[in-house]
This record gives structure tokens, C-alpha cells and sequence, in this order.
């Protein structure tokens, strides 16, 4: 626990800090420090502050559940409860949030798979067809090789005859 000077000079820092910067955050410690002196009204109101330059979904959820916890603690449990049901539905968007983003995620990855199993294919395609038009011309030349064989061969049989003859 902090003795009650160095809360005044914590204090002090805190607002001298923050003087300028209005964010979420700053609102927020000031809203702590304001419950730990037991002046719960200003802590609501830089609390509201707070909320108002939250950016993100997840800082108003650690807003609302603070004003709840805080309303709690002041008895004020009416108050509590509307501040728990805000919680419930902030929580809510952001699991609904997280889904999308897992949905998203996973689309993706089922794109990227899809694309890769195209190329894959492609490039199968076209090394059979690679093979098969080297299969074909390895045939011709082989074809023709033979052929001019056998050309060369009846012109010597020819020759022979003529020159036995």
C-alpha cells in the first residue's frame, strides 16, 4: 500500500505526466487513484473519460468491468448490474471478433493451400507434357534414324550387287 504522501505526489506526477496527453490509459490510472483516495466520483468521471478515448473494444471492456467492480464497492449495485450487462456484450463482441478473425485466418489459409495446389498442378500438366512431346520427338529422331538406316543399307546392298555383278 502507498502512505497517503506518496499518493499525493504520485498523483501529481500522474496529472503533471498527463497533462496533455488525453488517452485512455491516463484517464484510467487517474480513475485508480481517485478509487484508492475514496473519491469514487472522480474516479467514475475519468473512467468515463477513459471510455470515451478507449480506441479499442478491449479497453472498454477493462473500463466496464472496473466501473462495475467500482460500483460494487460504492453499493451501488443497480448501477453494477448495467455496467455487468455491458461487460457481457462487450465480451460478446469481441469472441464474435476473434471468430471472424479465426474465419478469416482460415479462408486465407485455405486460399493460399488452393492457390498452391493450382500451381502444383500446372506445373504437373506441364512437365507430362513436357515428357510427352520429348517421348515424341525422341520417336521421330528414332524413326528417321532407322529409316535413313535402312536407306543407307539398300544403297550398299545396291552397290555390292552392281559390283559383283
Amino acid at each position: 500500500f502507498m502512505l497517503p504522501d506518496s499518493i499525493q505526489k504520485a498523483t501529481k506526477y500522474i496529472y503533471h505526466a498527463l497533462e496533455n496527453d488525453k488517452n485512455s490509459y491516463g484517464f484510467f490510472v487517474k480513475s485508480r487513484i481517485h478509487q484508492l483516495q475514496k473519491e469514487y466520483d472522480k474516479s467514475i468521471a475519468y473512467l468515463d473519460s477513459a471510455y470515451i478515448f478507449s480506441r479499442n473494444i478491449n479497453d472498454r471492456a477493462t473500463i466496464t468491468s472496473n466501473f462495475s467492480k467500482l460500483c460494487e464497492s460504492i453499493k451501488d449495485y443497480e448501477r453494477a448490474n448495467k455496467y455487468n450487462k455491458q461487460l457481457i456484450l462487450l465480451k460478446d463482441s469481441i469472441y464474435k471478433q476473434r471468430q471472424q478473425n479465426n474465419i478469416r485466418g482460415i479462408m486465407a489459409q485455405n486460399e493460399f493451400e488452393f492457390r498452391e495446389f493450382l500451381f502444383r498442378q500446372k506445373i504437373t500438366y506441364f512437365i507430362f507434357i513436357t515428357s510427352i512431346l520429348i517421348c515424341i520427338c525422341i520417336g521421330i529422331y528414332i524413326f528417321f534414324k532407322f529409316r535413313s538406316n535402312k536407306i543407307k543399307a539398300k544403297v550398299l546392298e545396291n552397290q555390292l550387287l552392281i559390283n559383283h555383278l
